[in-house]
């Protein structure tokens, strides 16, 4: 029955992530009213830099995409080996405040009864990892829970985070290069799953799924690493800086804000907010520049933050047109949503110039084909304890 309510809910070309499967867990009302000691600080240092409405939320987005102020990855990690589970519930109803969904439980604006994240932060907390991967640093489970997590924002199992659409799992795996990965013997039985999944999807005639490829069995089980000199000093950057910095090697040098892909935003990972976290690691060499933004200001904006806003005001436009045209349309429907939509703009534009060091050029270089060997590995950890479609 779940399989079939997913089916006719959400694939009718290409999968669509909205909450599907809602595990509900035994919530104490009196104590989830209570907020923690650490939310509260983190709620604190959000309220400058977010939504005004939403402090959780990225200010030039869409509230209802639910983009992250920030990468909340580290706060997540550091809560889950705590044991603070009940910190990251309420900074998951946050994240999806604005937009909490039609019939998935109650809004995240109030801290009472029971929103479908909470099932969701509680199921990836149980994971045990280390069945399917022995890791070369106990750390490492922390960080995919914490990164899975804030994943589940956009709802949907994650079986079909291997999908193109959201880039998830390219994200997991540059985050994760740091470690050896050993496949344990239970691995190839999580291949078996995404298979069934995908034939599934197949012989149901979705038409997306009739060209996906099955999985291979990984033939190396052991995956070690590119890195040895810099091991230590990649594993000390925050999980959003490591991400970054994965797509700074494969661009080599330039404005470090131009490494920062949607998908990663998405999840809350931005370039100038990773910088001098960089610089101070010596991987890479680089300055900051402040310039004066010139007009129009609306050239700062992404093509995607624009397209958002334009669906958020219900505009219509073309995914073909640039960005001029979509401005122009912007300001043709409305003057004042026009000015809306550049009035939070900084007056100030900031570059931040970089080049990988000299000097561990070569090894990191390499983290981009270690990358896509984890590319797989991560998409197949996907199907870990889901067997509604087996």
């Amino acid at each position: 029955m779940l399989y079939k309510l997913i089916k006719q809910i959400f694939f009718s070309e290409k999968p669509k992530l909205t909450a599907s499967r809602v595990i509900q867990p035994t919530v104490d009302k009196e104590t989830i009213l209570t907020k923690t000691s650490a939310f509260e600080q983190l709620e604190k240092k959000v309220k400058a830099i977010g939504h005004s409405q939403y402090p959780f939320l990225n200010k030039t987005y869409s509230p209802s995409s639910r983009v992250p102020v920030t990468d909340f990855s580290g706060f997540i990690k550091s809560r889950l080996k705590s044991g603070d589970e009940k910190s990251i519930l309420m900074l998951m109803r946050k994240i999806i405040e604005a937009n909490p969904g039609v019939g998935l439980g109650i809004g995240a604006d109030k801290y009472s009864d029971y929103s479908w994240t909470d099932g969701l932060v509680k199921e990836i907390n149980s994971i045990d990892f280390n069945k399917y991967i022995e890791y070369s640093d106990a750390s490492a489970c922390w960080d995919i829970k914490a990164l899975w997590i804030i994943a589940s924002k956009s709802g949907g199992g994650r079986e079909f985070w291997i999908t193109e659409k959201e880039n998830f799992n390219s994200i997991f795996a540059a985050a994760m290069t740091g470690y050896n990965h050993k496949l344990t013997a239970e691995f190839p039985k999580l291949v078996q799953s995404a298979n069934s999944f995908i034939r599934k999807m197949r012989k149901d005639d979705i038409p997306y799924w009739q060209e996906y490829p099955l999985f291979k069995q990984i033939e190396e089980p052991e995956l070690i690493s590119s890195l040895n000199e810099t091991r230590a000093c990649f594993l000390n950057l925050s999980i959003g800086a490591r991400i970054v910095l994965c797509s700074a090697i494969r661009k080599i040098s330039g404005n470090l804000a131009d490494c920062s892909t949607y998908s990663q935003r998405n999840m809350g990972i931005n370039a100038d907010q990773v910088a001098k976290e960089l610089y101070d690691s010596k991987l890479i060499k680089g300055v900051k520049e402040t310039l004066t933004v010139p007009e129009p200001q609306w050239e700062f904006i992404t093509k995607a933050q624009m397209t958002e806003f334009c669906i958020a005001n219900n505009i219509e436009f073309k995914k073909s047109w640039n960005k001029n045209k979509i401005f122009k349309t912007i300001q043709q429907m409305s003057p004042q949503l026009a000015d809306d939509l550049i009035k939070d703009l900084p007056k100030i534009h900031e570059i931040f110039w970089f080049e990988i060091a000299p000097e561990y050029k070569k090894e990191l270089n390499a983290l981009t084909v270690f990358t896509e060997k984890l590319l797989p590995v991560y998409q197949v950890l996907c199907f870990i304890e889901l067997s509604h479609f087996s």
